[in-house]
């Protein structure tokens, strides 16, 4: 797994890219003396939004993915979307979002252009743009609906599987015959830690 994680941590976003969050629900399946919240109801204010965790969700017109845990909460703050995707993201590239601001200061700092579409806009251009984001966040949670719950620990593992499936299925056989390759020459000296030593990582934000 840590191969497959390692694949494309040097990948950065460029040219037009669209931005979104993704939102799951908080699981402590395999913390050490940490359960899972009880939620009260359906009050989407209350107890699902203190123990959901935000993913930042990217793709850009070459088909490369970024899937990024963000913390817990509703809200993506601005200085949390500078610091993960400042050192991921191509100077002067064009990113298309909603109106949320959490963007604003990535977009200032490395002078970004941005097309950000309202909510209220159902033009059939703009229902195209969102198609691309709305199609992987719809694949997101496919993937995740195959696991008997997805612990919250182990959010970036399953998060790069996914991206790795992503990549194979946009790719030719002739490419992904040298994508499994490179695994087979890799894999063993990318192994970090032995079943029992997972119980003790930290949640992917922290």
């Amino acid at each position: 797994m840590a191969a497959i994680e390692d694949f494309d941590s040097n990948i950065k976003l460029s040219n037009t890219i669209w931005l979104d969050e993704y939102y799951v629900r908080l699981n402590n399946k395999g913390n050490k003396n940490v359960s899972n919240p009880r939620h009260h109801g359906k009050d989407p204010i209350g107890d699902v939004v203190n123990n959901t965790v935000i993913i930042i969700v990217a793709i850009d017109d070459n088909d490369n993915i970024l899937t990024i845990p963000a913390g817990t909460g509703k809200i993506l703050s601005q200085e949390t979307a500078l610091r993960l995707l400042k050192d991921r993201t191509v100077e002067g590239s064009t990113i298309i979002t909603d109106e949320t601001q959490a963007y604003n200061k990535l977009v200032s700092k490395l002078k970004l252009k941005r097309i950000a579409y309202k909510s209220t806009d159902h033009s059939e251009e703009t229902l195209l743009e969102q198609s691309n984001m709305n199609n992987l966040c719809s694949n997101i949670e496919g993937f995740f609906s195959t696991f008997h719950g997805v612990s919250t620990k182990y959010l970036n593992q399953y998060l790069a599987l996914f991206r790795f499936s992503k990549k194979l299925s946009y790719t030719t056989e002739e490419t992904r015959n040298k994508i499994l390759a490179y695994f087979d020459k890799t894999i063993d000296s990318k192994v970090k830690y032995k079943f029992k030593d997972l119980a003790d990582e930290k949640l992917p934000w922290e």
